[in-house]
């Protein structure tokens, strides 16, 4: 079976049509489908004798956390992270948000043996990502972080989430042009210097185009955040909002499962280069807008300069041109604030 078959199958498993809310017949569906893929995949349990990491918050609601692990070669190393969350904010699918990224990672985590990296490998599925939960102490990543996690820190982490979905500008309809579509935003270069060079030395396959920006542009919209105010290195992949973010219409059979699996083996070789490059604790970047020409080359690789004449925009070449840029991508995709 191809990977992208692979991806739409693992989708499809968890994307029910019940949805996968907190206290919700589905939701308890999905957790036995999660423990049931990492047992699949050998993984190790992460603490104790089960994949599932339950806790509660002062209501009494009931939540399940998953995390397996990959062994490494050095166990005096901190782990490495990779993690999704698996709940959906209505009753339905949500198969973008965020199934999409569970397939990605379980399907990372399967071509990870025991022994291949040098860290461990925390394989972190995490609840209540979605509101009412969001940013609470309730959110599955944040107790995770500071109830379930082990103490020796982490060498990074790396989130997903909104990865299944082409990029559409409104504007353009169906005739955006495939640059477009294939995009993948990477936030979080920012959180370490040795990160840009990592992501401008992992060569995008042909089936994405990837652009890093500043995490300030947009708000905390995922797991990473907990990452990131503890600074952690971290990275953050999403395509963004997108027309069936959070509605019934975000089902398995909108993704694009080609250009998930190309992402998927980006996300591998991210993971492999990761775990080679020392992340050592730095306060601050070496200066007070060190990644803005390294965003500005992400950009100009990812989309040709006549493209970007012909959307009006400027070909990028420091802050303010990121800045135009990432506002015209907010008004055409995105609806934050």
């Amino acid at each position: 079976m191809k990977t992208a078959q692979r991806l739409e199958a693992l989708v499809r498993g968890l994307a029910l049509p019940e949805g996968r809310r907190v206290g919700r017949p589905g939701h308890a569906i999905a957790e036995q489908w999660v423990a049931a893929q990492m047992a699949r995949l050998e993984l190790q349990f992460y603490a104790g004798d089960s994949f599932a990491l339950p806790f509660q918050n002062e209501r009494g609601t009931a939540f399940t956390n998953f995390a397996g692990l990959i062994c490494g070669r050095d166990q005096s190393l901190s782990p490495i992270l990779i993690g999704a969350h698996y709940d959906s904010v209505i009753d339905a699918p949500c198969a973008d948000d965020n199934a999409a990224a569970v397939a990605l990672t379980l399907e990372v985590a399967a071509r990870i043996r025991p022994g291949l990296l040098r860290h461990d490998v925390i394989v972190a599925i995490f609840d209540s990502e979605e509101p009412p939960y969001f940013l609470t102490d309730s959110m599955g990543s944040i107790h995770f972080y500071e109830h379930q996690a082990g103490r020796h820190g982490f060498h990074a982490a790396l989130i997903c989430d909104l990865i299944g979905h082409d990029v559409g500008f409104r504007s353009l309809g169906e005739a955006t042009p495939e640059e477009i579509r294939r995009l993948v935003c990477v936030q979080g270069a920012e959180s370490h210097p040795a990160l840009p060079g990592l992501i401008e030395s992992t060569p995008a396959p042909a089936g994405i185009a990837a652009i890093a920006v500043l995490n300030s542009y947009v708000p905390d919209l995922s797991d990473h955040h907990i990452f990131r105010i503890h600074k952690h290195p971290y990275l953050f992949l999403s395509c963004g909002l997108w027309e069936h973010y959070h509605q019934p219409s975000d089902t398995p059979e909108k993704l694009n499962y080609t250009k998930l699996a190309a992402l998927t083996d980006w996300v591998t070789e991210l993971m492999l280069r990761l775990d080679n490059i020392p992340l050592p604790p730095t306060k601050v970047m070496p200066d007070e807008d060190p990644t803005a020409e390294f965003e500005s080359r992400t950009i100009a690789a990812a989309l040709p300069a006549q493209l970007l004449e012909s959307l009006k925009l400027p070909v990028p070449r420091g802050r303010a041109d990121v800045s135009a840029f990432m506002g015209r991508l907010f008004q055409e995709t995105f609806e934050v604030g």
